[in-house]
């Protein structure tokens, strides 16, 4: 039987750590929770007649009163054990970037990078999601904008009770002070039809 050392026992701690930490603050499914999801008694009762709906119900109700209020100081481990990946969408470059704003019913709600207006911020960076982004605003894919812009509207309406939402995208040179609009993308409710228009 061959003995670990004490290092690689401290290894073995470390990467069993990350490990959960990656599980845990990007916990697949509970992330697109919306807050009023399960919120009602009425919506409850339609959850739990679901099959497995007592799980799913279990699940919501964790998130919510033992994950959700732990993400904010695990944020903090996020850089020194490596597990934070900070994406900076649309590159073009060292020279040139290209940077996306969302308004749901006229009101900005989110932009590219700036933490003042990050509504969808993490979801739109998320491994899966982020090469559609990434190709939808640099006008790279045919199909895929249609699910991503229906899917944006879809979500404005149950989180923000919207009734349309516009995705702009803008190109210019680092860091972005001269900025011109590319490519605009318009949904609105009740079936989310994408349409797009370039504006160059």
């Amino acid at each position: 039987m061959i003995e670990r050392t004490s290092g690689q026992r401290v290894g073995g701690a470390v990467m069993a750590l990350v490990w959960f930490l990656m599980l845990w603050l990007s916990f697949p499914g509970l992330d697109d929770v919306s807050s009023k999801y399960a919120s009602t008694p009425e919506q409850r009762d339609l959850i739990r007649a679901r099959p497995l709906g007592t799980l799913e119900l279990a699940l919501v109700d964790f998130n919510r009163a033992v994950r959700e209020p732990t993400l904010g100081p695990l944020n903090a481990l996020e850089w020194p054990l490596r597990v934070k990946l900070n994406f900076f969408l649309y590159p073009n470059g060292p020279y040139q970037m290209d940077v996306a704003e969302i308004r749901v019913d006229g009101a900005l709600v989110h932009r590219t990078n700036d933490p003042a207006y990050a509504w969808k911020a993490k979801h739109l960076a998320m491994r899966r999601l982020r090469p559609v982004v990434h190709s939808s605003v640099r006008d790279q894919s045919p199909k895929s904008w249609r699910g991503w812009v229906r899917w944006l509207g879809q979500c404005a309406e149950a989180e923000l009770g919207g009734s349309s939402v516009e995705i702009t995208t803008q190109r210019g040179p680092y860091p972005g002070t001269d900025l011109h609009p590319v490519l605009v993308y318009r949904a609105t409710a009740p079936d989310w039809t994408a349409s797009r228009e370039r504006l160059k």
